[in-house]
């Protein structure tokens, strides 16, 4: 036992105010405020359509961000920390963020993805960016090769059993699928063809203008 140890395991008993103080300083590292642990106010959203408030931690800290399978839920009022999957909730937000839990199948071949809203399939968190009438704008993240977050957006039509991937990356818009999945509206397609379109929102919101909102 080095003389270290034997301060803490002696002299530390032989002044009981030693006791006290220990004894705060642990229960000021507990009651460290949650936001200072990477928890940030939110809530989750119960299968059954119930809203529980807390506290809310989905991904470790930047630069090298590891995405949770299970967020990390502290509810108000009661102790401890439950850890939920997409399977397990309908959806949760923190902060600014909000997501919802979908059963989503993705299908490769040659570098072609395509998205299916199939029910059995695995559910996963999609960002809720925007919904509008029959359109849904989402945010797919996920970590890269060198662990940094990154992201792909995904938009839905309503009544569609799949969505598309609006981008390949640096390629842009990918304009034979976007042509492709809104073939009921012309005008659309027409602008995206004609390359008058040039990022997702545009494709978003020129098929609720002249498309959309008039179904």
């Amino acid at each position: 036992m080095t003389s270290v140890d034997r301060f803490t395991s002696r002299q530390l008993f032989a002044y009981p105010w030693k006791i006290g103080l220990t004894l705060v300083l642990l229960l000021g590292f507990w009651s460290v405020p949650a936001q200072r642990r990477g928890y940030i106010p939110g809530y989750i959203i119960t299968v059954q359509g119930d809203t529980l408030y807390g506290q809310v931690k989905d991904r470790s800290n930047e630069p090298f961000v590891d995405i949770y399978e299970r967020i990390r839920f502290r509810e108000e009022g009661r102790r401890g920390k439950r850890k939920l999957s997409a399977d397990q909730i309908a959806g949760y937000g923190i902060g600014d963020r909000h997501y919802e839990s979908v059963s989503l199948r993705e299908d490769s071949e040659f570098f072609r993805f395509r998205y299916y809203l199939q029910p059995g399939a695995p559910k996963v968190f999609l960002q809720l960016v925007r919904r509008d009438g029959p359109l849904t704008y989402y945010r797919c993240e996920f970590e890269d090769d060198d662990d940094y977050l990154d992201a792909f957006p995904l938009i839905h039509r309503e009544g569609s059993w799949e969505m598309v991937r609006v981008t390949q990356g640096i390629f842009g818009l990918k304009r034979k699928r976007l042509a492709e999945y809104f073939q009921d509206c012309p005008a659309l397609v027409e602008a995206i063809e004609s390359k008058a379109l040039t990022h997702p929102m545009e494709v978003y919101e020129f098929y609720l203008e002249h498309c959309g909102m008039a179904r």
